[in-house]
């Protein structure tokens, strides 16, 4: 398998299972729906599941929201020169100018921290977005199994060339809130979310959005570094490719998407791998409640002509800031 670099993994435990890198750098998503037998199939990776058609859960990425109500959540495009087809991933604006994103996605992976061109586009008009990642995610190694390659502190703070007010017309929305305080702990609940796949078809992506409550789950033996979702392969939830960098919500449900709301973390990667008789999905998002991030996004912000970063220099709430 060709390994490109920084996208959205798939991971088993102890070996990889399969490597999602492949279809984000290829540019493919998928909206086909998946084949009965594989997700029927008793070894589930690198198989993709789907639920049963009359359950609640719509394939493995959750179900389609009305985009409107999280405006602020967006696909984001990367790309390298001449690559042909671009690698797709989500992302948070979090102030008007100001994107959050998962590292992995924007990494040039040259070892000098250089940041892969990228764009975001809001109708017909495109905005280009440039991106920082931070050193700690540049010096941290490959996580264990069953993360697999997966990095700690897989976040990036990005620039878009455009403010939100300065889009033709003027985009005047609520901006996702930044919680870099309160740690996430187990048993809550959170709202996956992102522009991915729905199942192991490749397919060109279908821009919808999609989001799934879940819960947090600190079960021993997961990396430590990253809040872990469980789900059962046979129900899901779970992250797919083109959900890397999208934000996990706290205080939001499917139910309550207006509720009060905080970006607690990014998605970072997806793994299987089976617990007693069970095949569990293992999202794992990196938690943003962490000394290494609160001095990236500060150092990020007094480097930038200090931008407004909601939940950090701008309060929830308030200004452009959703409450």
């Amino acid at each position: 398998m060709n390994v490109a670099r920084g996208c959205f993994l798939l991971v088993a435990v102890g070996a990889f299972a399969a490597c999602m890198h492949a279809n984000e750098r290829n540019g493919r998503e998928d909206s086909a729906a998946v084949d009965p037998a594989i997700a029927a199939a008793s070894s589930p990776s690198p198989a993709w599941a789907t639920s049963d058609p009359g359950s609640a859960v719509e394939l493995i990425a959750g179900r389609v929201v009305d985009p409107s109500r999280w405006p602020a959540v967006v696909p984001v495009t990367f790309h390298d020169p001449g690559q042909a087809d671009p690698d797709p991933c989500s992302a948070t604006i979090v102030g008007p100018n100001t994107l959050l994103t998962a590292a992995h996605c924007a990494d040039a992976n040259d070892g000098k921290g250089s940041t892969r061109t990228a764009h975001v586009d809001f109708g017909t008009q495109r905005v280009d977005v440039e991106c920082t990642i931070s050193q700690p995610y540049l010096q941290a190694a490959p996580s264990p199994a069953p993360t697999g390659s997966v990095k700690q502190y897989d976040y990036a703070l990005c620039r878009l060339s455009a403010s939100t007010g300065q889009l033709t017309p003027p985009r005047r929305f609520a901006l996702e809130s930044i919680d870099d305080v309160t740690a996430a702990k187990k048993d809550q609940p959170v709202l996956l979310m992102g522009y991915g796949c729905t199942s192991a078809v490749p397919g060109p992506p279908d821009g919808q959005l999609r989001a799934a409550d879940a819960t947090v789950e600190r079960r021993q033996g997961l990396d430590p570094a990253f809040l872990t979702i469980l789900t059962p392969v046979a129900t899901g939830p779970a992250l797919c490719p083109g959900d890397s960098g999208g934000p996990l919500m706290a205080g939001a449900t499917l139910a309550s998407q207006d509720a009060p709301r905080r970006v607690i973390g990014v998605n970072a990667g997806v793994g299987t791998f089976k617990g007693g008789s069970t095949d569990y999905w293992g999202s794992y998002v990196t938690p943003l409640a962490t000394p290494e991030f609160r001095a990236f996004v500060r150092s990020w912000i007094a480097a930038n002509g200090n931008p407004v970063v909601c939940g950090i220099n701008k309060p929830a709430g308030t200004g452009p800031c959703h409450k």
